[in-house]
């Protein structure tokens, strides 16, 4: 079951236990933010953070726990999130993420997301790739 928290919920945070500390001050220090929770079995096995920012939103983080990755949930969240900016009238969504993440790459492709730009030396890692979806084009 997936659930949508927007701003930040401090009892709903707490219950992610694989979130980092950085994603938490994220999500509180952003007026914009938004939680899709995926539970199961009354436990959190992914998340999706989100921002909507007035035509647009702005995917900040998508985690599962490993131990349930690879089985359908990050799809699920992602679907989500296209069905919520298909109903709010979003433009676009964007994205950023690690040039080495080849799965998480795959993932946003099969999504419709394009890469459009990159962030040389972003990661400590790596490049970062700049990734955009059109969503209700006029």
């Amino acid at each position: 079951m997936i659930e949508h928290y927007q701003g930040y919920q401090q009892e709903i945070v707490n219950k992610i236990s694989f979130i980092s500390q950085n994603v938490k001050e994220e999500i509180k220090s952003d007026p914009f933010s938004n939680l899709l929770v995926f539970w199961q079995e009354k436990k959190v096995i992914g998340y999706l953070l989100y921002s909507k920012i007035y035509d647009r939103i702005e995917l900040d983080q998508i985690e599962v726990i490993k131990e349930k990755r690879h089985k359908g949930i990050a799809s699920m969240l992602l679907k989500e999130l296209m069905m919520i900016s298909n109903i709010e009238k979003t433009n676009n969504i964007t994205l950023e993420v690690n040039e080495h993440n080849d799965i998480a790459i795959h993932l946003y492709h099969k999504f419709g997301f394009k890469e459009v730009a990159k962030r040389n030396h972003y990661y400590k890692d790596g490049d970062a790739l700049l990734m955009l979806k059109e969503v209700n084009e006029q």
